[in-house]
C-alpha cells in the first residue's frame, strides 16, 4: 500500500503537533506493584499537607546557607521500599543513610546540585566540572549539615524521626543500605528545589512514620468490600489496554508493507479501556512518565472487577 510523500513543511507541521500533544499529555505518577499499599489516598493527602507546612522553614534554611533564594516544593509522596529506592542509582552520587529510630532510611540529591551547594557554602563559586565527580569528605560534611535539618523536619512532620545521617560515597555502598529490611515498607518523599544554582530534586525515604487517623465517617462502610485472602495476593493476572479498532479494506490489508501507518480513531489524551484477563474493568487516560507511555486510571467498574 503506497502512501504519498510528505513535503518538508508538512513533516515539520506533524512533528510540531506531536510535540504539543506530548507536552499536554497528563503526567502519570509511578506505581510499582512490588511496593506496599497500606495508606489510603486521604492519608497520603494529609501527610503531604504536613510536609508542605514545614517546607517554608526548610527553604529559608537552604537560602541562608547558599546565600540565594531557594524554594522547596513537594512533588510526590508514595509508599516504597529501600529495594526500589536504591534501584538505578549511579555514580557520581550524593546520598546519605538515615537513622530513622533504629531503621534505615535514605536521602539522595542530584550530585551536581550537591557539589554546587557545597562550593557556595564554602564561599566559592560553582565550576563547570562539578557533574563528573563525587563529593570529597569535606564537601560531604557540608552537604550533610545543609540537609540534616530538612530531613529531620520532614520526618517529624510525618510522625517519625531522623537521628543522624551517614554519607554513602558511591552507588555500591548505597545499595548495601537495603540490608535485611530492603523490602520493608517505607515512605518516599520527592521534593523539588529551585534556586539560583538551578533546579534539582531531593528524594527522602523515611521509616517508622505514622499513618494519620482518618475520621470514621470518611471510611467505607463495613462489609462494603471483602478483604482479599492472603493466599491470593501473589497471584499474577494479565492486564491489557485496548487502544482502539479500525476498519481496513481487505485489499489494503493484503497490501500492507513494513513501515505503513494505520491511524486509529484515538486522541493522544483520550480514554482507553483496561482489561484484566480479557474482561473490561476500568478506563484510563493515556499519559507519560519518565519518557515512557503510561496510564492514569479514570474510572473503575466494580461489577467487571468481580471475577
Amino acid at each position: 500500500m503506497s502512501t504519498p510523500k510528505l513535503t518538508p513543511e508538512e513533516l515539520d507541521a506533524l512533528v510540531s503537533i506531536a510535540r504539543e500533544r506530548a507536552a499536554e499529555a497528563p503526567i502519570v505518577e509511578p506505581r510499582d506493584f512490588r511496593a506496599p499499599r497500606r495508606l489510603s489516598v486521604d492519608q497520603l493527602a494529609q501527610m503531604v499537607s504536613s510536609i508542605v507546612r514545614v517546607l517554608p522553614e526548610g527553604s529559608a534554611h537552604l537560602s541562608s546557607w547558599l546565600r540565594c533564594d531557594c524554594k522547596l516544593e513537594a512533588q510526590a509522596l508514595v509508599e516504597s521500599t529501600l529495594d526500589l529506592a536504591t534501584e538505578g542509582l549511579a555514580d557520581p552520587l550524593c546520598a546519605f543513610a538515615l537513622d530513622c529510630g533504629g531503621e534505615e532510611g535514605l536521602l539522595v540529591w542530584d550530585a551536581s546540585a550537591a557539589l554546587a551547594a557545597s562550593e557556595c557554602a564554602l564561599g566559592g563559586a560553582p565550576t563547570a566540572d562539578l557533574a563528573g565527580r563525587a563529593l570529597t569528605n569535606i564537601e560531604a560534611r557540608m552537604v550533610e549539615q545543609l540537609l540534616a535539618p530538612l530531613a529531620k523536619a520532614c520526618a517529624k512532620a510525618l510522625g517519625g524521626e531522623v537521628k543522624s545521617l551517614r554519607h554513602l560515597p558511591d552507588a555500591a555502598t548505597a545499595s548495601k543500605v537495603r540490608g535485611a529490611s530492603g523490602g520493608a515498607g517505607r515512605v518516599l518523599l520527592q521534593l523539588a528545589l529551585d534556586s539560583n544554582l538551578g533546579p534539582s530534586s531531593l528524594r527522602i525515604v523515611l521509616a517508622k512514620t505514622k499513618a494519620p487517623e482518618i475520621p470514621s465517617a470518611a471510611l467505607p462502610a463495613k462489609g462494603a468490600k471483602q478483604a482479599l485472602p492472603p493466599v491470593l495476593g501473589a497471584v499474577d493476572v494479565g492486564l491489557g489496554v485496548h487502544l482502539g479498532d479500525v476498519e481496513v479494506p481487505l485489499a489494503d490489508l493484503l497490501a500492507l508493507e513494513i513501515g505503513d501507518v494505520i491511524p486509529l480513531e484515538l486522541e493522544l489524551d483520550g480514554v482507553v479501556d483496561v482489561h484484566i484477563e480479557g474482561r473490561r474493568c476500568m478506563t484510563a487516560r493515556i499519559g507519560h512518565h519518565q519518557g515512557r507511555l503510561a496510564l492514569r486510571i479514570a474510572s473503575l467498574s466494580a461489577r467487571e472487577l468481580s471475577i
